[in-house]
């Protein structure tokens, strides 16, 4: 039972630091927006500060979800290098096989290393 909920907390966890910069931006965004509307709901103060604290308020969004997307972006990117490096030392190892390698997949096959062309007289 610890087991499963040690497991359950950890990809909470996981999850919520995902999601960390949003969760910090809307927070800010709330924070700001709270506080004018405690400041601003009387009119007393000058239309100047309202308007520079809402231009503030949408500059903390778009700061926030931009710094998101480029974290985005770079997650991706460095999945595609690892992905392209994991091909790259596959077909290393396959061209420098003293084996046969094929690879077949719904009937079709995808690779065969120069062994297992030389074998089934393909070149």
């Amino acid at each position: 039972m610890e087991k499963i909920v040690k497991e359950i907390v950890q990809t909470l966890n996981k999850k919520i630091r995902k999601y960390d910069i949003i969760i910090l931006g809307s927070f800010v965004f709330i924070l700001f927006l709270v506080i004018e509307l405690i400041l601003f709901s009387e009119h007393s103060t000058s239309h100047k500060i309202h308007e520079i604290s809402l231009r503030f308020l949408v500059l903390c969004l778009i700061l926030t979800f931009s710094i998101y997307i480029q974290f985005i972006i770079n997650k991706r990117f460095r999945i595609s290098q690892k992905l392209k490096e994991s091909e790259e030392k596959f077909r290393n190892i396959a061209e420098q096989s003293l084996f046969g390698i094929l690879i077949e997949q719904d009937d079709v096959i995808k690779y065969a290393n120069q062994r297992m062309a030389i074998s089934m007289d393909i070149v």
